[in-house]
C-alpha cells in the first residue's frame, strides 16, 4: 500500500469537523513518513470487521473534548467495544488536525450468536437469617436477559486528549 503524503498540508479544526468516514485499506494522510491504516480492528471478532465507519461530531463535552457517534454495517450481535480515534496534529501542538489524518482503532464485541442475544447472569443474593452476617444464607438466581449491542443504539466515544 503506497504512502499518501499531502502534497500541501491542510489543517482544520477537529471541532470544525462534522462527518468522519474511515475505509478499509485505505490509508490515513499524514505530513510525516508514517501513514496507517484508516481501519484497525483488534482482538476477536475482526474477521467481521465492517468497510466503512462513519462517526459524526455530536458536539463538545465538559472537557471540551469532541464526542462522536459512530456506525457500521455490522452483524446484529456485534456491536464496538473499546475504540480510539485519533488524528495528527498539524502543526504540532495546535488544536488543529491535518485532514485525512484521522484512523479509527476498536475491538467488537459480541453476544454468542448461538443463543440469539440472550446472556445468563448469575445473581447471589444473601438471606440474613441471624444477627450475624456470616450465618446468613445465600441464594443462587440465574437471570435470562436479552441483550442487543449495536452500532445504532447511539453509543458515544470521546476524542482522546492526546491526539
Amino acid at each position: 500500500m503506497a504512502s499518501v503524503r499531502a502534497t500541501k498540508p491542510v489543517a482544520i479544526k477537529l471541532v470544525d469537523i462534522e462527518v468522519l468516514t474511515f475505509k478499509k485499506n485505505h490509508q490515513t494522510t499524514t505530513a510525516k513518513s508514517l501513514d496507517f491504516p484508516q481501519l484497525k480492528c483488534y482482538g476477536q471478532n475482526c474477521k467481521h470487521a465492517p468497510d466503512v465507519v462513519q462517526c459524526v461530531n455530536v458536539g463538545i463535552d465538559d472537557y471540551g473534548e469532541v464526542n462522536w457517534s459512530c456506525e457500521a454495517d455490522l452483524p446484529s450481535w456485534l456491536s464496538f467495544g473499546k475504540v480510539d480515534i485519533s488524528c495528527e496534529g498539524f502543526p504540532k501542538g495546535s488544536p488543529n488536525v491535518l485532514v485525512g489524518s484521522c484512523r479509527f482503532k476498536y475491538s467488537l464485541f459480541g453476544t454468542n450468536p448461538a443463543i440469539g442475544g440472550y446472556l445468563i447472569i448469575a445473581l447471589v443474593v444473601f438471606i440474613i437469617g441471624c444477627k450475624y452476617p456470616c450465618c446468613g444464607a445465600a441464594l443462587v438466581i440465574a437471570c435470562l436477559l436479552y441483550t442487543s449491542p449495536s452500532p445504532r443504539d447511539g453509543l458515544l466515544w470521546r476524542m482522546p486528549s492526546s491526539a
